[in-house]
C-alpha cells in the first residue's frame, strides 16, 4: 500500500521518550536508503486517517531524513490487535540491534499495563500458573513471558519487574540504568546497589564512568563490569575518603557474614533435626547398639567415633562453659521427662 511519510506514526504502545531512538542506527539506516533506495522493513496497520507501524521506527526516521513529508513509499498494512502490536514491538530489532535496559523495562511495562486491564485480559493463556520455586519467578513474570514470546522469557521479565519496582520505590536511578549499555550490565549494577544503597546521584556517577569505560576500552561491557567490580565503585563515589570507605565497608561486609550465618545455622539445623529423627529409630535396636559384639565391629566403632567427633564440634562451637551449661539442662529435661 502505498502511502506519505507523513501519515506514518509510531506504534501507539511505544513511548518514544522512554522507548528512545538510537541516532547512530538511524544514520547508518538514513546511509544505506540514499545508496541502495528504500526497501519495506516496516509494518503497519491503518487507524482513522493514520498509519501506524508496528515495527521500523528506526527505518521510518530514517525515511523522513532523506525523503519529503509528502513522498510516498509502498508499505505492507495489515489487520493487527493491539495484543499483536504490543508482541512485534517487543521483538523489533532485537537480534539484529542489542537491546538496551530502557527498551526492556519500557516493553515489560506496557506489557503489563495491556495485559492485566480489561483489554489485555482475554490474551492471557495460562490464567494460573504453577508456583515457582526460584525466587525471582513471579506469576506476572510468567504470564507476560509466555504472551511476548521469542527471547522474553521468564527470567529476563522477572528482572526487569524488579528493577521497575525498584524506581518506583526509589531505590534504583532510572536514569543511571537505563543509560548502561547492556541488559547484563543493568544486572550487575543493580545487585551492587542493592548491597551499597548508594545515592542517585552516585549511581549517575559511576554509571556514566561505565559507559565511558566501554568506549574507551572498545569491549562490550569496558574494563568496569561485573558486580563486584561496581560494587568497589559505588563504596568509593559513595564514600569520598578511605575511613569512610572502609568502615562502610566492614559494615557491608558484616551484613553479608550474617545473612550468610542466618542461612548455614537454618540449613545445619534442618540436618540436625533429620539426624536426631534417624537416632531416634536406633532406639529400638539399643540392645544390639550397646552390646559387646557390635561396640568391638568396625560399623560400632565408625558410629562411636562419627558421634563423639560431632559432640566434641558442639562443644567447640558453643564453647566449654556454654557447653556444660546446656548439656545439663538436657539432663534436667530428660530426668523431668523419665518421672512423667
Amino acid at each position: 500500500m502505498k502511502v506519505r511519510i507523513k501519515d506514518l506514526v509510531a506504534n501507539p504502545f511505544r513511548d518514544i521518550k522512554n522507548y528512545s531512538i538510537d541516532l547512530k542506527k538511524v544514520e547508518s539506516l538514513a546511509k544505506s536508503i540514499t545508496e541502495t533506495g528504500f526497501w519495506d522493513n516496516i509494518l503497519a496497520r491503518k487507524r482513522d486517517s493514520r498509519i501506524e507501524i508496528a515495527y521500523g521506527h528506526h527505518r521510518l526516521q530514517a525515511m523522513k531524513q532523506v525523503f519529503k513529508p509528502e513522498d510516498m513509499v509502498n508499505i505492507p498494512v495489515r489487520i493487527l490487535d493491539d495484543a499483536m502490536m504490543i508482541k512485534i514491538m517487543a521483538n523489533e530489532n532485537d537480534e539484529q540491534w542489542a537491546i538496551t535496559p530502557g527498551i526492556v523495562h519500557e516493553t515489560v511495562r506496557v506489557t503489563k499495563e495491556f495485559l492485566f486491564s480489561s483489554r489485555g485480559l482475554n490474551f492471557i493463556k495460562t490464567k494460573n500458573p504453577k508456583a515457582k520455586v526460584d525466587f525471582f519467578h513471579s506469576k506476572e513474570a510468567f504470564q507476560i513471558a509466555e504472551f511476548l514470546g521469542g527471547n522474553w522469557n521468564e527470567y529476563r521479565v522477572a528482572l526487569a519487574l524488579r528493577r521497575l519496582d525498584s524506581f518506583e520505590k526509589g531505590e534504583l536511578d532510572k536514569e543511571a540504568v537505563e543509560s548502561l549499555p547492556t541488559e547484563q550490565v543493568a544486572r550487575d549494577f543493580t545487585a551492587a546497589v542493592k548491597m551499597v544503597k548508594p545515592s542517585k546521584k552516585v549511581q549517575r556517577i559511576v554509571a556514566e564512568k561505565i559507559v565511558k569505560s566501554r568506549a574507551k576500552e572498545s569491549t562490550e561491557e569496558g574494563i568496569i563490569h561485573g558486580r563486584y567490580r561496581i560494587e568497589t565503585e559505588l563504596f568509593s563515589a559513595e564514600h569520598e575518603d578511605e575511613e569512610k570507605v572502609r568502615k562502610a565497608k566492614a559494615k557491608a561486609d558484616r551484613e553479608v557474614r550474617r545473612l550468610q550465618f542466618e542461612k548455614a545455622l537454618t540449613r545445619v539445623t534442618a540436618k540436625i533435626v533429620s539426624l536426631d529423627e534417624e537416632l531416634e529409630m536406633l532406639l529400638e535396636y539399643q540392645d544390639y547398639l550397646v552390646s559387646d559384639h557390635y561396640q568391638k565391629s568396625k560399623k560400632g566403632q565408625n558410629f562411636t567415633l562419627a558421634m563423639a567427633d560431632l559432640f566434641n564440634t558442639f562443644q567447640i562451637l558453643m564453647s566449654p562453659k556454654k557447653t556444660v551449661d546446656l548439656v545439663e539442662s538436657f539432663k534436667l529435661l530428660v530426668s523431668e521427662k523419665e518421672k512423667e
